[in-house]
């Protein structure tokens, strides 16, 4: 491993340690790698988010080293800020907040000349993840839904409807990288993060007596019953849900 002269012994060992859980990644040429590919990665590594840390760093700089030698694009060290924990256990629970009524209200008002704005409603009334909207090419936009062609599970692929608010909306702009993105939503919704657009989404749905299997289906969130994965759920069903919140 190069630069090591410089780093202690448990330095090395714990990067030396961090190495031998990439081994699923040992044999992909780094060119390769993309965000649902990593994310693949990290939902299959044991432990917490906190138990990752080294193997995100060691990550992170082969990310930099590849971008430095033209191995990667410049985008390639964006990919571990739109990378979902969901699903791992964290040694301090992240509190989601929901967006409330009246701040969703002031969005709307700013909408009218913030493109941001636009786009955390957006995200509000479709329950998109941040790299799902990021990513979403032209072909996959239709006069009434999208299509999810790529994520981290099957029912991660998917199609969102699009409710009359969030055609009020169109057009947007495409969404900035997460960094500046990010900056820009919390400018506007200080003390909150971008996946609270998500979880308000849910709550939304929860709050106006939609069931929970079409919840899960807007969302892309496994089935937890087995039986619900025979359940066909129309798209008509499913718009007039997005257009009760």
């Amino acid at each position: 491993m190069e630069h090591q002269d410089n780093k202690s012994d448990g330095t090395i060992k714990a990067y030396n340690t961090a190495y031998r859980k990439l081994e699923p990644l040992h044999s992909v040429k780094v060119s390769l790698i993309d965000r649902v590919m990593l994310q693949k990665f990290y939902d299959r590594l044991p432990g917490t988010v906190n138990s990752a840390t080294n193997v995100r760093k060691l990550l992170q700089n082969l990310f930099k080293y590849a971008v430095k030698r033209g191995y990667m694009p410049t985008s390639a060290l964006e990919l571990h800020k739109v990378i979902d924990f969901e699903g791992k256990s964290e040694p301090k629970t992240i509190k989601r907040a929901i967006i409330t009524e009246e701040e969703r209200n002031h969005l709307w008002e700013l909408s009218k000349e913030s493109e941001t704005a636009k786009i955390i409603l957006f995200y509000i009334y479709t329950g998109l993840r941040y790299a799902e909207l990021y990513e979403l090419r032209e072909e996959y936009c239709h006069p009434d839904h999208i299509e999810i062609i790529k994520s981290k599970t099957e029912a991660g692929k998917r199609i969102v409807p699009l409710s009359d608010k969030v055609l009020s909306l169109l057009p947007i702009e495409p969404v900035p990288e997460y960094t500046t993105f990010n900056k820009r939503f919390k400018e506007i919704l200080p003390g909150h993060h971008i996946h609270d657009t998500r979880h308000t989404f849910i709550t939304m749905l929860t709050e106006a007596g939609i069931d929970k299997r079409i919840v899960r289906v807007l969302v892309g969130h496994s089935d937890r019953d087995v039986t619900d994965h025979y359940t066909h759920i129309d798209f008509s069903t499913l718009l007039d849900a997005v257009n009760r919140i």
